[in-house]
Order: structure tokens, then C-alpha cells, then sequence
């Protein structure tokens, strides 16, 4: 569960720290022919996750190279009654409780990476071409698919 800005990771720190919680699963296996840190993201989550003062008893990885992988492993490791926590981006967290509910998991969802500012008055540079934008639009239209094909 990490990101660029690490959003995700901070904020299953902080439901340790607060007491929240015990036990921090990390998803995301290397896909090598993608990769370009040469590590997975559940190891790069596990890393920062310990230098941010969690005991590594209380980290663990789950395979899944996609989310509808993770979702599955996942749902293989809570019984019904128990209460977990599911932490995302809150732009991909509507595909990730999709998938989830479809193997019959049903977690909380804990919205994180919200990849929005405090002012959200428009100015110019919201209409002008740019990088950031090109890759928004990426995200909503992956996020988009998935969705229309069930993923």
C-alpha cells in the first residue's frame, strides 16, 4: 500500500500508533517486467511502516499482483465477524470494495491519497494541458473500465 506520497502508509501508522489497530497487512507483489524500484509495493510499505515505528510482528504482506488479486487473498483471511480496516486512495477505494464485496469481504473502507487541495476554486491552470492531467484522466478512465468490465 504505498504511493508516491506515501499516504496510505502513514495512515496505517497512525490507526497503530492511536491504538486502532494491531496488525497491518501490505499488499502488492513485484511484476518485474513493470517494475522500475525492484521491489514490491506490500515491501516498500513494510519498510516505511517500520521506520515510522511499527513493530514488524504486527506487518505482514499478501500476495496479489492487481487488486482483484489482493482482494481475493484477502478474503481468504478474515472470518465474517471480524472488523478490518481497508485503506486506499480515495479514488481507486469504490473499485477496491467492488472487488472486495464480490469475494464476499467486506471491510471498512479507510479513504486516504485524496490527491485534492484545500481551495478547490478553479483557476486557468485547471483548463490548460499538463502532465498532471493527462495522468488523471488515465487513473478515472483505468478506474472507469474496471468498473465496466467487472473488475
Amino acid at each position: 500500500v504505498a504511493n508516491k506520497g506515501g499516504d496510505r502508509v502513514v495512515t496505517a501508522a497512525r490507526m497503530y500508533h492511536a491504538g486502532e489497530t494491531q496488525r497491518i497487512l501490505c499488499t502488492g507483489t513485484l511484476i518485474v517486467s513493470i517494475d522500475r524500484f525492484g521491489m514490491g509495493q506490500a515491501e516498500i510499505a513494510e519498510q516505511l511502516l517500520q521506520s515510522l515505528g511499527v513493530r514488524p510482528e504486527h506487518i505482514e504482506r499478501v500476495a496479489g499482483r492487481t487488486t482483484a488479486e489482493e482482494m481475493e487473498m484477502l478474503a481468504t483471511l478474515f472470518d465474517d465477524d471480524m472488523r478490518v480496516g481497508l485503506i486506499t486512495s480515495a479514488w481507486h477505494l469504490p473499485r477496491a470494495e467492488r472487488l472486495a464485496n464480490l469475494r464476499g469481504f467486506y471491510p471498512v473502507p479507510i479513504p486516504s491519497d485524496f490527491g485534492s487541495t484545500r481551495d478547490m476554486r478553479p483557476t486557468i491552470r485547471d483548463v490548460l494541458p499538463s502532465a498532471q492531467a493527462a495522468e488523471t484522466v488515465s487513473r478515472a478512465i483505468k478506474e472507469w473500465l474496471a468498473g465496466l468490465v467487472g473488475r
